[in-house]
């Protein structure tokens, strides 16, 4: 994940938790498999009241440590240096002065939009921790398009030279929505493979009960091109609403649920705009973007609490 722009600078302060001494990050020891061909090191989760310790303040909303923790697990791949959890946590910070800003302008999110993302996502709304993620991430990108394009208007013209010019960014691949059960043991998946052919509809139930994979078993599309080969043997002959033999693939033992298979298609100009205006503006808008976050941290007086973090924050050097 790369550092955006303008990386909050914040208020420091003190403000403690009876934290632990240590700044050490603790790994659990055991591999998940978030998107199949990325391994995720899970974080163990920190002690109560230590998870509980405010870490910032962003206007009246105290920033706890278990947020920021619950986003390094989904992010991140094995323990990371505190250089790049600093600028992780600045990265996060701006989320939320940006998603505050959002809510003060009244920016909200059509139902058709959610759900034309969801569906670009693979994903579907049972996913009630996704949806809300990708809801403030529509929200933010909504006040970002409209603070830029104040300064930076888009023009028909620019927009058809994007997509000419970059036709492997709209074309999408052949690919299957997938759901997954990840398992330590051959045994035990070949066991629960055989309720699950029985009983398929049991599929996210079992997958949230016994799968060490985060993702509890929501659908994901994978493009063929980027499965790993014995999945894409694997799967050749399972119809949609069928279930996988077991396949092995590291870091275990895996269970698929085919939800669907999506021919590959070129998506046409007119579906690839609200795209191509965010990758314009963005590219055009970093100044602007920097400027209204140093506006918001002033208006929202940003505080910084680094005893309850538990690692050594760095403060980013100046561009």
């Amino acid at each position: 994940m790369k550092p955006s722009g303008g990386c909050a600078t914040v208020k420091r302060s003190c403000k403690t938790g009876n934290l632990m001494p240590d700044n050490k990050m603790h790994i659990n020891s055991r591999f998940a498999v978030g998107i199949l061909v990325t391994a995720v090191v899970l974080v163990a989760p920190s002690c109560d009241h230590r998870s509980a310790a405010p870490i910032a303040q962003v206007g009246e909303r105290e920033i706890l440590l278990r947020d920021f923790e619950a986003m390094l697990l989904a992010t991140t791949a094995g323990n990371v240096p505190d250089l790049v959890r600093s600028r992780l946590l600045d990265q996060y910070l701006e989320r939320e002065i940006l998603l505050q800003e959002a809510r003060d302008r009244g920016i909200r999110v059509e139902d058709a939009d959610l759900h034309r993302a969801m569906a670009r996502d693979g994903r579907s709304a049972e996913d009630t921790g996704y949806l809300e993620k990708l809801r403030a991430a529509l929200m933010v990108e909504a006040l970002l398009r409209s603070v830029l394009a104040q300064s930076a208007e888009i023009t028909a013209a620019e927009e058809e030279r994007f997509f000419q010019a970059h036709p492997e960014m709209f074309h999408q691949p052949e690919s299957l929505v997938l759901r997954q059960i990840l398992l330590d043991d051959g045994k035990s998946a070949a066991a629960l493979r055989g309720q699950l052919v029985a009983e398929p509809g049991r599929f996210v139930e079992a997958a949230q009960r016994h799968s060490n994979s985060p993702d509890g078993g929501s659908p994901r599309a994978y493009a063929l091109e980027d499965l790993p080969r014995e999945v894409v043997v694997a799967l050749r002959i399972v119809k949609p609403g069928e279930i996988s033999p077991v396949v092995e693939v590291p870091p275990g033992f895996l269970i698929f649920l085919l939800e669907e298979r999506r021919e590959q298609r070129s998506i046409s100009l007119d579906e690839a705009r609200p795209a191509i205006q965010a990758r314009l503006l963005e590219s055009r808008g970093t100044g602007v973007r920097i400027q209204l976050l140093a506006e918001l941290r002033r208006k929202l007086d940003v505080k910084l609490y680094e005893d309850n973090l538990p690692f050594r924050y760095i403060e980013e050097e100046p561009a």
